[in-house]
């Protein structure tokens, strides 16, 4: 097994045994139970920190360009993010209506999505970043459809099943499945648009719309998860940035 694909299954492992402990045993409901812990204990450093490295590694041994991982910042992201929102805007519309029609909806809407933002990027740098990009290498470039079928089955099987590691009413066979098939939609995202930033949107979106049709709440401010969110993107990018830097050294030096 090549070491790239061993590294994103091990990113995704760790995710799995650290949120099952935040959620299952008696010591991590009582660390969850403080103000701001599952964030500073499982989204940022498993969630964050730990596939920046992975991917930083990546990128460093010269195994993919750091755009190619979704991982380098341009232009290219600000209009696929642009489309990956309009994209989930009209699969919104439908479910969300309703919650729009009431004082006060759309504020609600977007509380919701600001909270969220902190888990969708945890998630898609995870089981895309990590775990995608990792499958997609293994599985080389020979036949590109190919490595496209196993990184969509593979990240949206793992996504779905991750949610065993929640409390209810996630943990559930059913409710895993359901949310593989939403994953395979954020999986096509990223495919297309190799914009790591693109398939966090898409990813928020369809959050927002399982949490309102499930009518579940979160805790919080927008401000606190619009702060949340941008200290991830701020952490990401510095973990990642000194081994982008490093790998593009010797590909000069060789040239030279």
């Amino acid at each position: 097994m090549k070491p790239s694909l061993v590294g994103g299954i091990g990113v995704a492992a760790l995710a799995y045994a650290a949120n099952a402990w935040f959620n299952h045993t008696a010591m991590g409901l009582a660390v969850k139970a403080y103000e701001g812990a599952y964030v500073l204990g499982f989204f940022f450093p498993f969630g964050v920190v730990v596939p920046a490295l992975f991917l930083g590694w990546i990128a460093t041994a010269g195994l993919a360009p750091a755009r190619w991982l979704g991982a380098a910042l341009g232009s290219r992201d600000v209009a696929a993010t642009a489309a990956a929102l309009a994209a989930g805007a009209l699969l919104a519309a439908t479910p969300l209506a309703p919650l729009f029609r009431e004082p006060g909806g759309a504020w609600t809407v977007h509380r919701l999505f600001a909270l969220l933002l902190i888990a969708s990027t945890a998630e898609v740098l995870v089981f895309l970043g990590a775990l995608g990009n990792a499958v997609q290498l293994a599985a080389g470039s020979a036949a590109r459809w190919r490595s496209g079928i196993a990184t969509l089955v593979a990240s949206s099987l793992a996504f779905g099943f991750f949610h065993l590691t929640y409390p209810a009413p996630w943990n559930t066979v059913t409710t895993c499945l359901g949310l593989s098939v939403v994953w395979a939609g954020v999986s096509l995202v990223f495919l297309w648009s190799r914009s790591l930033v693109a398939a966090i949107a898409f990813n928020n979106v369809m959050a927002v719309i399982g949490f309102v049709q499930n009518g579940i709440e979160l805790p919080g401010t927008a401000a606190t998860g619009w702060l949340e969110a941008t200290l991830a993107l701020v952490a990401f990018t510095l973990v990642f940035a000194k081994a982008h830097w490093r790998s593009r050294r010797p590909i000069r030096n060789a040239a030279s």
